[in-house]
């Protein structure tokens, strides 16, 4: 995605968590992901992908760095940890689209793209299924 400048971010950095409107528990789905975002488990060692809290970020390049070092990497010029902080804040800060990967969707559109690509179905025939599979599938 492109933002005012001609330049943009975009991150497809793990699971996309939302509340889904016709939810019964809305309001403990979003007190659940909200413990998620917070500094404390945004920092946990068990966290596979970059932190979305900033501090938990930083102490998250902070530990790679360290890592980096103890491997016996030696870092060039202009690369250490505040460059790397500094790095993925401006990215941070650019980031204006994020990709959902969904597996469930994902083999829904790789079945039906499948059939129209094999001649089983048509376009129309592959849009109206895509639609009715993803239908009842995101009000479930």
């Amino acid at each position: 995605m492109l933002n005012g400048d001609g330049y943009g971010c975009f991150d497809n950095s793990g699971p996309l968590l939302a509340i889904n409107a016709n939810s019964p528990n809305r309001r403990l789905a979003g007190e659940f992901i909200a413990s998620l975002l917070t500094e404390e488990l945004q920092s946990s060692p068990e966290l596979i992908a970059m932190p979305v809290h900033y501090k938990a970020g930083d102490e998250n390049a902070r530990l790679s760095y360290e890592n980096f070092l103890d491997a016996g990497f030696e870092p060039t010029e202009g690369f250490g940890l505040e460059a790397n902080i500094a790095m993925f804040e401006e990215m941070a800060a650019k980031l204006n689209s994020v990709g959902c990967g969904d597996r469930i969707i994902q083999n829904f559109l790789r079945d039906e793209l499948a059939s129209y690509f094999d001649g089983g179905q048509t376009a129309w025939q592959c849009a109206e299924n895509l639609q009715a599979r993803l239908t009842m599938y995101l009000n479930e």
